[in-house]
């Protein structure tokens, strides 16, 4: 007996597009690829999802996903983006996990605030 391949014409249209946990697993693997801006906009469309069904927790983990793809580039504007989203978060929805997500990012921001400003000076342009 053979097995069949089903092939989506429409990327919309496949199962994953409307299943935030697939979404997300599949980001993992793009990053894992080296496909970042795939991996974001899914995980945009997974965080997306997440908040429509007020799974808070699953959000933060997409947000905090994303801050560290910012980070390890370098886009320290972007990875304060993900931190303002993760502190929102964590103001209004304050479990176990949104709090360490939010923790984990904020305390890399100032991380990374510290160290660039202690090998470059005070007056290095980090965004904030």
């Amino acid at each position: 007996m053979g097995y069949g391949v089903l092939v989506y014409a429409n990327e919309e249209n496949a199962p994953s597009a409307h299943d935030p946990f697939a979404l997300r697993q599949e980001a993992l693997r793009d990053f894992e690829s080296g496909k970042a801006e795939d991996a974001q906009r899914k995980l945009i469309a997974a965080y997306e999802l997440f908040i429509e069904t007020k799974n808070w927790d699953m959000a933060s983990m997409c947000l905090y996903e994303r801050a560290i793809d910012y980070m390890n580039m370098g886009d320290w504007e972007n990875m304060l983006v993900q931190q303002n989203g993760l502190e929102s978060l964590y103001e209004q929805h304050n479990s176990p996990m949104v709090a360490y997500n939010y923790h984990s990012v904020a305390s890399s921001v100032y991380t990374v605030r510290y160290r660039l400003r202690k090998k470059f000076g005070s007056e290095y342009p980090f965004p904030y």
